[in-house]
């Protein structure tokens, strides 16, 4: 009854917000970027669109359509039946067919468009311009802004769809990046932002050899992969020179037998290491983990808990996630097949949008959750923060600023009335030599 009533109360705010807005902007088409976990409400809205002007044309695009509505799985079927209130589904990268619809290039009346309909094509880096941020309270409300210096991602782990989605890997020259980011900064007065890279691997180092020579300093944070690079300290500190300011590492699991199992061609040690040497740098450190990956046994998990405890002063926030299913899209869902089952009875599927499945594989999906929750009480015992909230990522800072010399300064700091350069100042830490003394007799 208490989510009910939240939801109701969700809805009805969200009823006067899209009718308010469409009254602002009279706008001829409406289009909206779809994560799985907005699926719900953004459908509410193109419906609630399409009930106020019938005449607006709406397109659809987003992650959603890489996982749960792939296209020819048997939701996306279901899909394009019960939401006739969607002229256009665009799939995978969406700037370039949306435009061709737009401009009339592409049928008006086809309804799902791919790359796949402009002969594969990949969006390139080159046409692009800087984005126009002016419609948003820029700086009040917001402490970042967004830039990109590749898309997609060169790997394929087991539980991810990135390479579905963004299709081939490819990058921007780092000077451009720079030059982007510094415009953005002399419009808008940010310093940080957020990269909407899936992987910096192989551009932290451009980047921050641009912005050594750069006359603005930014701050930067984004996704990184667990890998040697990381664990040493003179490449993290150049970074760290370079305005690197946050890593998000998909670490996983602690055991190495599940690392193997998800294919993500890691190792335990390297974990660490990563770890510690972004640390070291006083870069944040954010660390992903997936719980119940199809074959994790109990001591599987145990060894990620032993992990966590080990490495705990090295991460700056921790954040796990169940492992899910997707019917297709993941590098490994045809390997999973054949122990794939609806997770909702089959007579709830016309209540339902959208069918999840399951796998019939261990640990179970009970048995997931339970160490989810154990895996969440183990961080709040050892004091590693997962901060949402401004009042949480503030205390989160103030650890960090106790934990490592070359801690990255607080979001707080970050005001447009203020430059902040002490990246730049950033030393490589000096591992004391201690001399062995002679005390009593035993000599400790």
């Amino acid at each position: 009854d208490s989510l009910i009533g939240l939801l109701d109360e969700f809805y009805r705010r969200l009823a006067l917000y899209m009718d308010r807005l469409l009254e602002e902007e009279n706008p001829a088409v409406l289009g909206i970027s779809v994560p799985r976990d907005c699926l719900g409400p953004s459908l509410y809205a193109f419906r609630r669109a399409k009930e106020t002007r019938p005449t607006i044309r709406t397109f659809m695009g987003g992650s959603v359509f890489s996982d749960h509505l792939l296209a020819g799985t048997p939701n996306f079927e279901t899909f394009l039946r019960k939401t006739p209130y969607i002229d256009h589904i665009v799939i995978g990268e969406g700037q370039l067919p949306m435009l061709k619809l737009l401009e009339g290039e592409i049928e008006p009346s086809r309804r799902v468009v791919t790359r796949d309909d402009l002969g594969g094509a990949a969006l390139g880096f080159s046409p692009l311009n800087g984005p126009d941020m002016s419609d948003f309270s820029l700086p009040d409300d917001y402490p970042y802004l967004a830039a990109q210096a590749s898309a997609s991602c060169p790997f394929g782990c087991s539980f991810c769809n990135v390479q579905a989605f963004f299709g081939p890997y490819r990058e921007k020259e780092p000077e451009r990046v720079v030059e982007e980011m510094t415009a953005l900064y002399r419009r808008y007065r940010l310093q940080m932002f957020f990269m909407n890279d899936s992987m910096l691997n192989r551009a932290a180092t451009g980047l921050a050899d641009a912005f050594s020579r750069s006359v603005t300093p930014l701050y930067w944070d984004g996704y990184l992969r667990v890998a040697e690079e990381a664990m040493d300290v003179a490449r993290t500190v150049h970074w760290r020179r370079g305005g690197f300011y946050r890593a998000r590492l998909g670490v996983e699991s602690g055991s190495q037998h599940v690392l193997d199992v998800m294919d993500k061609r890691i190792t335990v040690d390297q974990i660490s290491g990563s770890l510690c040497g972004l640390a070291a740098a006083g870069i944040k450190t954010t660390a992903y983990w997936v719980i119940g990956h199809p074959g994790e046994t109990e001591a599987d998990f145990s060894q990620t808990l032993a992990l966590l405890e080990a490495t705990k002063d090295d991460i700056y926030e921790a954040e796990c996630n169940p492992f899910i299913y997707g019917y297709s899209g993941q590098a490994h869902s045809g390997r999973w097949q054949e122990k794939r089952r609806l997770l909702y009875p089959e007579e709830a599927s016309e209540m339902l949008l959208i069918d999840s499945w399951t796998l019939d594989t261990e640990p179970s999906r009970e048995e997931t959750y339970r160490r989810v929750n154990r895996f969440a009480a183990r961080c709040r015992e050892l004091g590693i923060p997962n901060p949402y909230s401004l009042h949480d990522i503030f205390h989160a800072d103030r650890r960090w600023q106790r934990l490592h010399k070359n801690a990255a300064p607080p979001l707080v700091e970050f005001t447009s009335s203020v430059l902040i350069d002490e990246c730049r100042r950033v030393s490589v830490p000096v591992a004391m030599e201690v001399a062995p003394e002679d005390d009593g007799d035993f000599g400790f």
